[in-house]
């Protein structure tokens, strides 16, 4: 339960602080579920109607195809490390959006491979549910890149 929905659950409208600590809780969690491979924990983070874009050609619809696209594009990596900057966090009601910038490491389980190293943006917008905030729609902008032998 996020600290929006604790509020709630006693008896008190939540603040602009509840709503921040809940949101920023959201993508805390999308990066951890992620480097932990807890994709049922994961799928807590989206709407049914998730739409990302920035992450394949494609834009990808729907948190079910989402969370297949993501274990297919992790099976090569033995391990990631998704850190997330303190997010700005724009509040419009039930509507919010966030601008959170991303280092990722990606570690493969191929030793001949390279590791890979993203600097990103996340550019997201959350709706408040019955069940807390949830992304609605999820932007990947890559600032750059690397890929390095040198890291194991």
């Amino acid at each position: 339960m996020d600290a929006a929905a604790r509020a709630a659950q006693n008896g008190r409208m939540p603040s602009e602080a509840d709503d921040r600590l809940a949101l920023q809780d959201v993508m805390v969690q999308y990066a951890a579920d992620l480097d932990e491979r807890d994709f049922e924990s994961y799928r807590n983070c989206f709407c049914e109607d998730v739409e990302l874009e920035g992450f394949a050609r494609e834009s990808v619809r729907g948190r079910e195809a989402w969370l297949a696209f993501v274990a297919e594009a992790l099976a090569p990596y033995r391990a990631t490390q998704h850190m997330l900057g303190v997010p700005k966090v724009e509040i419009e009601g039930d509507r919010a959006a966030m601008r959170t910038d991303l280092q990722a490491s990606h570690f493969p389980d191929d030793p001949e491979a390279k590791t890979f190293i993203l600097w990103a943006t996340y550019e997201t917008q959350l709706q408040r549910t019955s069940s807390g905030w949830r992304i609605r729609r999820h932007r990947l902008v890559p600032r750059a890149q690397k890929f390095d032998a040198g890291i194991s």
